[in-house]
């Protein structure tokens, strides 16, 4: 690099545009330590999604969403596999070998291999395939197997990638320990211990071009499926209200209710309400609402994002101590109160997509006639969930365009 020729790179720049750790992972993973790099944008965004992204984060969040899956979302007690997906003490003793000789480049290389290793394990093992109650402790067996692979094959990337290793030993629930404490039998995690799923460890990086591209495609698109959301809402409305103005009694108090797919885009603890969380809620609408909810005793905040709930949005705003809340989540509550589980729709379902269950048609009411009519009581006494968790309205399914809405593992439980 030269200053006369115009091609320094400033590091300062570069980490405005790009995180900390994609930066160090391209440094010292690009050439051996001490010599020249030949730097390009073009090859630190090609390695961060094809290292950070398709490999580490991939297999991260595959494992964790599988034990959420499997395991209840905790580490299971089980036993070892037969095979372990990788030899750790040989990986160990190499890369302490390599770091010691300063071949940061061979180190990377050689741990990002060991996680490549694990994904084809898990892949090959598919345990989504062994269906039945008679292969769940084989299921368990094989991704406990992973999350201890990820767990101890996290240590490596502490010099390189300092925040993304940190992230998942919070994923596990589980601090780091010296490299040489690791059981190399890959037994280091507690059985009990809560597994949390949360965001990607790494989004992709798209060239400046194609993040313009992207934006004006995803913003175009976007616009225009609100657009005409929002005009069949209206057209629901205005049918709604004719049919009240007429006096018709022969629509089904469910359809009367706006009962939508929201996701989750932020979630903070209400200032002086120690029971609520408070919630932006992505419900197709041009802006997310915002929804106050008492679960602060039953999820955490990193559950809470990004996930998909249910939120009737038909009902009239409410102050919930000095929050203005605009609709509610519906959630399932054990008998003795002690318990209570989002109704969550399918993760594949659309956003702003209204509920219904099979057989009934009819325009949501407007927030004044629910609270008039008192509709949301007249449903809430007949919604509860079934086996499996599934929710039903008067002993029907209630459900999105891709399957049933269900609670986690909750019974019998009335719905609210």
């Amino acid at each position: 690099m030269s200053k006369s020729m115009g091609n320094v790179v400033d590091p300062h720049d570069m980490l405005d545009k790009y995180s900390v750790d994609t930066f160090r992972w391209y440094l010292c993973k690009e050439s051996p330590y001490g010599t020249e790099l030949s730097f390009s944008e073009e090859s630190l965004r090609t390695m961060h999604n094809a290292d950070l992204c398709d490999t580490l984060g991939n297999l991260v969040h595959r494992a964790t969403n599988l034990c959420d899956k499997f395991c209840a979302g905790t580490v299971p007690d089980v036993p070892s596999p037969p095979t372990c997906p990788i030899d750790f003490s040989s990986i160990r003793s190499c890369f302490m070998e390599k770091l010691s000789k300063y071949e940061l480049d061979a180190g990377a290389s050689l741990a990002m291999a060991a996680f490549r290793d694990v994904n084809g394990y898990l892949t090959l093992a598919a345990p989504w395939h062994l269906k039945g109650e008679e292969h769940e402790e084989q299921r368990q067996i094989i991704v406990r197997a992973v999350l201890e692979s990820v767990y101890a094959l996290a240590h490596l990337l502490i010099p390189y990638i300092p925040q993304g290793a940190e992230k998942i030993f919070e994923k596990l629930s589980t601090k780091p320990l010296p490299l040489i404490a690791l059981k190399a039998d890959l037994r280091n995690l507690i059985h009990g211990t809560k597994i949390h799923v949360g965001e990607v460890l790494y989004p992709k990086l798209s060239s400046d071009e194609e993040t313009t591209e992207q934006k004006k495609n995803v913003d175009f698109a976007e616009l225009q499926a609100r657009k005409k959301m929002e005009k069949e809402r209206q057209q629901e409305a205005s049918k709604a209200a004719l049919a009240v103005a007429e006096g018709s009694d022969d629509q089904s108090d469910f359809t009367k209710l706006d009962i939508r797919v929201g996701q989750i885009v932020k979630a903070w603890y209400h200032e002086e309400a120690d029971k609520l969380f408070c919630e932006e809620i992505d419900v197709g609408e041009e802006q997310p609402r915002q929804i106050a909810s008492g679960l602060r005793n039953f999820y955490t905040l990193e559950e809470f994002q990004s996930m998909k709930v249910l939120v009737v949005c038909n009902l009239k705003a409410s102050k919930i101590v000095g929050f203005t809340s605009n609709g509610m989540v519906l959630a399932a509550k054990s008998a003795d109160g002690s318990k209570v589980e989002l109704i969550k729709p399918p993760d594949s379902s659309k956003v702003g997509e209204r509920v219904f269950i099979k057989g009934l048609e009819g325009a949501h009411y407007s927030a004044a006639q629910v609270k008039k009519r008192k509709v949301m009581e007249s449903v809430a006494s007949k919604m509860k969930t079934g086996e499996g968790g599934i929710a039903y309205w008067d002993g029907n399914v209630i459900m999105t365009s891709e399957g049933a809405c269900a609670a986690a593992s909750l019974v019998d439980a009335p719905i609210s």
